[in-house]
């Protein structure tokens, strides 16, 4: 499993849309299979799980991405895991980690930095 955390600030749902953008364009098996939104109060919450197929290791892992944003701060948080081919110990080979950098080399050209 790899995770990361980020804040940054802008509109909210503008990088959800440049996310799904740069996520999608990491790979042609990407695929977004789960997308919640709501509002709590002035907080807004969006969820989206990505898979992925790794050919390197015939596996496909997921990336978890949890983006809150209240008045214009907001913090990602991004979590991989699966990707691993092994009964007893799942080696990756890195795929969390390369499935969480693609959303988080996004981010950061967005401005956002670990928090």
């Amino acid at each position: 499993m790899a995770q990361m955390t980020l804040c940054g600030s802008g509109d909210l749902r503008g990088v959800a849309v440049e996310l799904d953008d740069a996520v999608n364009g990491s790979g042609a098996s990407v695929e977004l299979v789960s997308h919640d939104e709501t509002t709590v109060n002035d907080v807004l919450i969006i969820t989206k799980i990505y898979e992925k197929y790794y050919m390197r290791n015939s596996s496909r892992a997921s990336l978890t991405v949890q983006l809150v944003g209240y008045r214009g701060r907001i913090r990602a948080f991004l979590a991989g895991s699966g990707g691993g081919n092994g009964t007893f110990f799942g080696f990756s080979w890195g795929a969390e980690e390369n499935f969480v950098e693609s959303a988080a080399e996004c981010l950061r050209r967005l401005g956002f930095a670990e928090c």
